[in-house]
């Protein structure tokens, strides 16, 4: 199904719409990620200043986790 798909998308790209609900949900996942990632990133950084080092492991261990279960839902 890729060939039809890429072609299918290339048509559409001739008479193109205003509200592509496929490229439009793939680009809200990207923000919400990008959003995801800042205010996770905004939290370890605070973490790190205030706790100490096996906290900061942690948080860390923690922070690589979801970064990995975001991909996947991207991915997917």
């Amino acid at each position: 199904g890729q060939t039809s798909t890429q072609s299918s998308a290339q048509a559409s790209g001739q008479t193109r719409q205003s509200t592509h609900p496929a490229g439009r949900r793939r680009l809200w996942s990207a923000i919400a990620v990008l959003a995801g990632l800042g205010i996770l990133g905004a939290g370890y950084f605070g973490l790190q200043t205030q706790q100490d080092q096996q906290a900061k492991l942690d948080r860390q261990a923690a922070l690589e986790a979801q970064i990995a279960l975001l991909s996947d839902r991207v991915a997917a």
